[in-house]
């Protein structure tokens, strides 16, 4: 009786994954159909789903919050290597070009 049991198990266990894999197929088939067909849909899929928040944060929360990140003075390092005294002029000119024939 134990090994039954075990082996609907294992048969479950292994329905359940196909049908997953499925959903994520069937889903990415009609995610690549609305694509090709209308891609401001596609797009704006993301935010047609709605999110209810149960624990929103207080107000003092937030103001914490923001206040922590933006209360914070901040010194940028001027010399370093990525700045843009670095980059040889050549590429500047260069993106310059490449950006002036794309628009």
């Amino acid at each position: 009786m134990d090994q039954v049991t075990v082996e609907l198990k294992h048969k479950v266990s292994a329905k359940t994954q196909r049908f997953s894999i499925y959903r994520k197929s069937e889903s990415q088939y009609y995610q690549n159909e609305m694509f090709r067909t209308d891609c401001k849909k596609f797009y704006n899929l993301p935010r047609e789903k709605n999110t209810n928040v149960q624990n929103a944060p207080s107000k003092e929360e937030k103001e914490n919050f923001w206040k922590e990140i933006f209360g914070k003075k901040f010194q940028h390092n001027i010399g370093s290597k990525t700045s843009a005294n670095k980059i040889p002029i050549w590429k500047k000119v260069q993106y310059l070009k490449w950006m002036s024939q794309r628009y």
